[in-house]
């Protein structure tokens, strides 16, 4: 997704903040393959299912 503008708008509008880049690790069959991407953390609380309603 580091590439993914669209993606990263859609994450940033629902409340979702990105905390940087990190290397993820795919598994194949060959071993594992370094895929670069961001990650995000959005804050729950536990009004938030309530908030939604």
């Amino acid at each position: 997704m580091s590439g993914n503008a669209r993606a990263r708008r859609f994450y940033e509008r629902h409340g979702w903040i990105d905390t940087g880049l990190i290397d993820y690790l795919a598994a194949t069959e060959e071993g594992s393959v370094s895929i670069p991407a961001h990650r995000y953390n959005k804050r729950v609380t536990q009004n938030a299912d309530k908030e939604q309603r």
